[in-house]
This record gives structure tokens, sequence and C-alpha cells, in this order.
């Protein structure tokens, strides 16, 4: 079959398939309920494979649709494994028509080393997918298997750019996140060669998590900054304490602290720019702070109004539930400063394995794509 014949067919038909996918997109978050209702009944992996099906067997027909669904099927549960195994929770695999599939974290994992074993498992299940399309042809000589040795190859090479969110950009970040940028320029190149409204969104994401990893630094001293708010905390929670077992007003205290809790609570929500807003992001750090103090306030207000109202026998408010609280918070602001210092460190050995299993499995990829391409120009068009 002609290349580019077959690439005419298939650029032919991806005007519509994009205007499908976008269609059902807009359908999924324009119902949301119905998908809470497959997350309950635990269908909703195998109602998007169903629906994906279908709509790729509208678009290329139902061989084709089982092809592609199987590839995307088993390197999905790649993933899904390798997580089980690194005890990090998963969301079922959701499949998009005419984009893929994606399996998401619940949480991150531990070290990038980690996330990098969890996004390898799925090209490599990937490629164990992908090879029977070749053992198929060379014993069918059917040009079918060909296309599919080929998109098979090209969905996991373009799913191995060295850019986050793809699997790439999660692996190679056991080396160094900096070489997102080198993922940013092949996929720009991408965009000019064959734009669509997926790539250039997948370029902005990859240039926001670019600009996050690059603004950890900021993000660590915010942490900094909230932890020395929370440690002042505990100190002025005690003294409003004792000032407040001998408050006559309470329920002005009260009053006054539901209106601060508003108006804090606006201000820590409110959206700001990073970098531009970076003054007004520390300013929202310590709104947060003020907020939980406010709430601590008020728990301990209440509690009293609550004891003079019904005239019940004297009791001190149990101040040492609000100091849990507020070391729970400064646990995890501690737990997420020793994340960002050392989520990306990892030991030479690491490096050199992550590198070399990375570029291996690019180079097999690109062999079998180049395979499938020659199979393709060995038949004629329309010989599908």
């Amino acid at each position: 079959m002609d290349l580019e014949y077959t690439n005419k067919r298939i650029n032919s038909k991806r005007g519509s398939a994009s205007i499908l996918a976008i269609i059902l997109v807009f359908l999924a978050g324009k119902f949301k309920w119905i998908i809470g209702v497959l997350k309950i009944a635990k269908i909703q992996s195998l109602l998007t494979i169903f629906l994906s099906l279908w709509a790729y067997a509208v678009i290329y027909g139902w061989k084709f649709g089982v092809a592609i669904i199987y590839q995307l099927f088993i390197h999905e549960m790649g993933h899904l494994i390798a997580a089980k195994k690194k005890k990090v929770p998963t969301t079922p695999a959701f499949f998009i028509p005419f984009v893929g599939a994606v399996v998401g974290l619940k949480e991150m994992p531990k070290n990038a080393k980690d996330e990098a074993y969890i996004a390898y498992a799925g090209p490599l299940f990937g490629l164990m997918a992908t090879l029977p399309a070749g053992i198929i042809y060379y014993f069918t000589q059917s040009p079918f298997w060909g296309v599919v040795l080929y998109l098979g190859a090209l969905l996991n090479l373009f799913n191995l750019i060295p850019l986050s969110p793809l699997d790439g950009g999660r692996i190679i970040s056991a080396l160094s996140p900096k070489i997102w940028f080198f993922g940013l320029l092949i996929l720009l190149v991408y965009c000019f060669y064959d734009p669509s409204f997926l790539l250039i969104f997948l370029f902005m994401i990859g240039v926001f998590s670019w600009i996050q990893h690059y603004r950890e630094g900021f993000l660590y001293d915010l942490c900094e900054l909230k932890l020395a708010g929370y440690e002042k905390m505990k100190l002025d929670l005690q003294e409003y304490h004792e000032r407040l077992k001998n408050y006559l007003s309470i329920q002005n205290e009260r009053e006054k602290l539901v209106n601060q809790l508003k108006e804090l609570k606006a201000e820590k929500e409110r959206k700001r720019i990073p970098w531009i807003e970076d003054t007004e992001i520390k300013m929202q750090a310590m709104y947060e702070v003020q907020y939980d103090f406010a709430l601590e306030k008020y728990r301990l207000a209440d509690h009293y109004r609550i004891n003079y109202l019904t005239g019940e026998p004297y009791e001190e408010a149990n101040i040492e539930a609000a100091y849990r609280r507020i070391e729970n918070s400064i646990d995890k602001l501690k737990e997420e400063q020793k994340r960002l210092k050392t989520y990306y460190k990892t030991d030479a050995k690491t490096k050199w394995l992550t590198l070399f299993s990375y570029l291996l499995i690019v180079a097999v990829f690109a062999l079998l794509a180049y395979g499938g391409i020659m199979i393709m120009e060995k038949h004629p068009p329309g010989s599908l």
C-alpha cells in the first residue's frame, strides 16, 4: 500500500473524528452525573471501551477499532499493574474516542523513580501488544496488519515524547525534568507539521508542567511561610482560649468570626496568576493559615456559647483537638516540603538504567514503525 495514500486516507477522516470526539467530550461534561453513576456501578471502563470501539468502527471499520482498542487496553493495563505493585491507588482506565485512554493516579508516587516505573510499564505492555501484528503479517501477508503495526508503534512513539504528562516525560523525570524542554520543542514541531486541537492542548499542559517544576523552589518557600504561621497559631490559640473563658459577649465574638471566615475564604480561593502575582500568592498562603485560625476560634467560641445558652454546668472546651488539627496541617506541609526537595533526586545507577531503557524502547518502536511503513509500501492502495 502506498504510504502517502494511506496517510491521506487517515487524515481525510481525522476532521470528522475530531469533531465527533469534541462532541463526546462536551456531552460528557454536560452529563457528569452519568459518569458518577458509572463509577459507582464499576462499569465505567467497560462502557468507555465499547463507546470508543463503536466510534472507531464508524470511522475506520470494526477491524481497526478492535485492533486499536486492544492496544490501548494492554497499554493501560501495564500502568495499572505497575501502580498496584508500587501501592499507588488509581482510577479505572477511561477510554476517550480518537484521543486514547488514561489511568489516573489518586496520589503521587513516592518519588520520580516510582513514577518512571509506572510510566514505563505502559509502553512496555504496548510493545507486547504491537509485536503480534508483525508476526500475524508474516504468516498471512495481509496489509491490514502492517497498518496495525505502524499505528501501534506510532501511538507509543508519540507517547514517549519526553514531556509530562506523556509517558516519556514521566519516565525521563527520573533523569531530570529539565529534559521536558526538549519534549516541548518536539511537540511544537509536531504541532506545526500536523496541527490539531489535541496536540495544542497537550503542548499547553506540557508548558504548565514545565513551569510548575521550575516553581518548586517558590512552592517550598510557601510551605515554610505557612509552617511559621501554624507554629505561631498554636501560641495565639492558647491565649485566645484563656481570654474567651472570661469573655462576656461570646455571641458578638461568634458573629464577628463568621464574617471574618467569609472574607478569608473568598481571599484564599481567589485565583492568582503565577509569577505575575507571586506576592499575592504569598499573601494567599497566609490567608489560608488565618482562615484555619479563625475556624478554630469559632469552634471554641461556639462551644462556650452553647454552654451558656443551655445552662449546662461550665465545661472547658477541648483545645487539644484543635492542636491535633494544627499538628496534622504542619505534618502535611513538612511532608510536602520533603517531596519538593527529594522527589526528583535519583542515584547514578537509576539514571543510567532509565536512560538505557528509554532509548531502547524508543529505538524498538521506531524500527517497528519503519517495518509498518515498508509493509504498506509493498501493497497497492485499496488492498486493505
